[in-house]
């Protein structure tokens, strides 16, 4: 699925971005990165949202390839907006990944981890906010599901196609709308029920080995020493100068006291 890119057109000084969804070539994902190559390197920022937006929906779960350099590319972009999306999509292209599958899923998730750790600055606001949604996707609906616009016949889900309209609409107009990408999600677990709808104690042969349905690890707390020790403690500048004249006014007491015994020195030899 490629929701047809935004376009700019400038009016009484001011741009009009506007983005159109128009979902195709939904069986054919490995076709999507041949066609939104040039637009991914266009001159307009809102073509190569548009681009980042298409490799996200259409790719979603193919991992490495030719999506994933696209991908790499738009992360480095010089508009905020762009990286943000570009965050987002490298979450979808990578959703339910582990490092057996593909060995890149442990550098993105630590290269998404630092920007969405980062401190927020004017110009990279959208950016870290695209980091944390593209997280959140890498592990959507707790491992166990993921990015989909066909049901596994190969028949289009229409709430899918919705939800990835409305979630890429409201990333770019309005952030309520972002949960509408839940409709996306399709299971990808087993549960087997019993007429009673009571799980029944079963067991289930596979000849994959269990690398490949290995959870990523989970985040690791920080131990409160080592917060304790990236801390500096702040010095106000009051107290700096209490000290100064602290400091000075011992240095005047012993002046003081040194000088006080040569002046009786003195007057006893004049004496």
């Amino acid at each position: 699925p490629i929701p047809c890119v935004p376009w700019q057109s400038q009016t009484s000084g001011q741009y009009q971005r506007r983005v159109h969804g128009g979902f195709v070539l939904c069986n054919k994902p490995e076709e999507v990165p041949k066609v939104v190559k040039l637009l991914a390197k266009s001159y307009s920022p809102a073509v190569r949202y548009g681009a980042a937006a298409a490799l996200g929906t259409a790719c979603a779960g193919l991992g490495t390839g030719k999506a994933s350099k696209l991908l790499d590319y738009l992360r480095d972009d010089n508009v905020d907006y762009v990286r943000q999306v570009a965050n987002v999509a490298t979450g979808m292209v990578y959703i339910q990944k582990n490092k057996t599958e593909c060995s890149e899923v442990e550098k993105l998730r630590t290269k998404l981890m630092e920007v969405s750790q980062m401190k927020l600055e004017h110009n990279r606001k959208a950016t870290k906010m695209g980091a944390i949604l593209g997280l959140g996707l890498m592990d959507a609906g707790g491992r166990n599901s993921t990015v989909s616009l066909l049901s596994p016949t190969g028949q289009k889900r229409m709430n899918s196609i919705i939800g990835a309209a409305v979630f890429w609409l409201g990333l770019w107009y309005w952030h309520p709308l972002i949960p509408f990408v839940s409709l996306c999600f399709r299971p990808t677990m087993l549960v087997g029920l019993n007429k009673d709808l009571k799980m029944p104690k079963t067991t289930y042969k596979s000849d994959a080995p269990p690398s490949m349905f290995e959870y990523p690890e989970k985040l690791k707390e920080e131990s409160k020493k080592d917060k304790k020790s990236n801390f500096k403690k702040a010095v106000l500048s009051i107290t700096l100068q209490d000290k100064a004249r602290r400091k000075q006014k011992k240095s005047e007491k012993e002046d003081k006291k040194e000088k006080v015994p040569e002046l009786r020195g003195r007057s006893s030899e004049t004496a």
